[in-house]
């Protein structure tokens, strides 16, 4: 194997097409985590978004349910953010579970 070669050509690198970008909603910061960072999220493949208190961190989640069986854990302070950039504004000041209000 030592006598293999490797071109002195840069390998051909093709940008996303415009209509595929179009398709996410960028973020940057929204529900960054132990996993990294979410950049965008594509609405297509969201399920379902549920919330709910996680004693382990001592806060409240908000859980962005995919169509492939797994979640998007967002933190307490970047909800707002969150729920506003996936079009869901009516539920920033009222994301949390209430016993009064939910099940009353």
């Amino acid at each position: 194997m030592a006598n293999e070669t490797f071109s002195n050509e840069l390998p051909n690198i093709v940008a996303a097409p415009t209509s595929l970008v179009k398709h996410f909603i960028a973020f940057r910061g929204g529900a960054d985590g132990p996993a990294g960072l979410l950049l965008a999220i594509n609405p297509a493949s969201v399920s379902h978004i549920t919330s709910y208190y996680d004693k382990k961190l001592a806060q409240n989640i908000l859980r962005i349910h995919l169509n492939n069986g797994r979640h998007i854990m967002v933190y307490e302070p970047d909800v707002a953010d969150t729920l506003e950039k996936l079009g869901l504004e009516e539920f920033v000041e009222d994301w949390t579970f209430n016993l009064e209000k939910d099940i009353a």
